[in-house]
């Protein structure tokens, strides 16, 4: 079973334009805008960090080697793409290291660094700034708005290339296979996400994704939700609870068993919001998107409601 964003129609109408994500590292840049400012005081340094073509984890792993602590002291706010140039935040306990300025190893710099009472942690930043370079562009879409609302889809990215089946072989034999805390909470992610992308693809083919049906639990702005699958009773009623049963309904053989993994049920929003969008067209073949997302909606599938994308992060 592969799980990926399923497809859908082209906001820009008819035949979305090819174009290719991620020749380079360069193309895909990302900053992190934390929800608590930097600078102060307290028991762990927080640090900001220029990433390029390395994982979350393995600046993780870095920082733990250099401070002189274990890879789960280190905190972090979200994961960040591989391929690509990010700026994002870590904290590690404060201990005696200076920390300067400069690269710390290859393809991890060290843009500065404050003090926090506190350890980082998920969630803990409001959102992210992309700038995005695609290449041999087939068509230019024309203006684009300057807010888009789209379908709030986990990525491809969050599901791999055989994460699904081994999270659910790891699931029907978790109480006699331990594995670790990291790895347990990829495999739960990567479940909820498969659940919430089936449901939102049914509000996609019915036309309800943006719009609450009789039932539905919204967020603060009114939009409509759907369950991250776990311990608990969704709120859904109605119609919203109709659909989304018929969506889970091919699931249910092992839903029991994500429901007792040890995770609770959340909520996420169907309907994901691109702000400060801008188009710049660089040459013939190529275009530069810039804009801003919250906190957990993914860049690639704002990208794919305008283009059918070549990935070179899959290659």
């Amino acid at each position: 079973m592969t799980a990926t964003a399923p497809d859908w129609p082209s906001l820009c109408g008819g035949q979305a334009p090819t174009a290719e994500l991620r020749q380079h590292a360069a193309d895909f840049y990302v900053r992190e805008d934390l929800l608590v400012p930097p600078g102060g005081d307290g028991a762990h340094a927080w640090l900001h960090v220029r990433k390029t073509a390395v994982s979350t984890p393995a600046v993780a792993q870095v920082l733990a080697r250099i401070a002189g602590v274990r890879p789960m002291d280190v905190g972090y706010a979200g994961m960040k793409d591989a391929r690509a140039i990010a700026e994002q935040w870590f904290s590690v306990p404060a201990g005696s290291h200076d920390w300067v300025p400069g690269e710390l190893a290859p393809g991890i710099e060290l843009l500065g660094s404050s003090r926090q009472p506190g350890k980082l942690r998920r969630g803990m930043h409001r959102g992210n700034h992309f700038t995005i370079t695609l290449r041999a562009v087939a068509r230019n879409p024309g203006p684009l708005p300057t807010r888009i609302r789209f379908p709030n889809y986990f990525g491809a990215r969050r599901f791999g290339h055989d994460n699904v089946e081994t999270a659910l072989c790891w699931l029907a034999q978790r109480r006699r296979r331990r594995i670790s805390r990291f790895r347990q909470g990829i495999y739960l992610s990567v479940l909820r996400g498969l659940l919430f992308n089936d449901i939102l693809a049914a509000r996609v083919r019915d036309g309800s994704w943006d719009q609450p049906l009789d039932g539905d639990v919204t967020d603060v702005d009114g939009l409509p939700t759907a369950p991250l699958w776990g311990r608990g009773r969704s709120g859904t009623g109605g119609v919203a609870a109709e659909v989304e049963q018929a969506a889970l309904a091919p699931h249910r053989s092992w839903m029991a068993d994500l429901e007792y993994s040890g995770v609770s049920q959340g909520r996420r929003s169907l309907v994901a919001v691109a702000d400060d969008v801008t188009l710049e067209v660089r040459d013939a073949s190529s275009l530069r998107l810039a804009f801003r997302l919250g906190v957990g909606s993914y860049a690639t599938e704002l990208l794919r409601q305008y283009f059918t994308l070549r990935d070179f992060a899959d290659v």
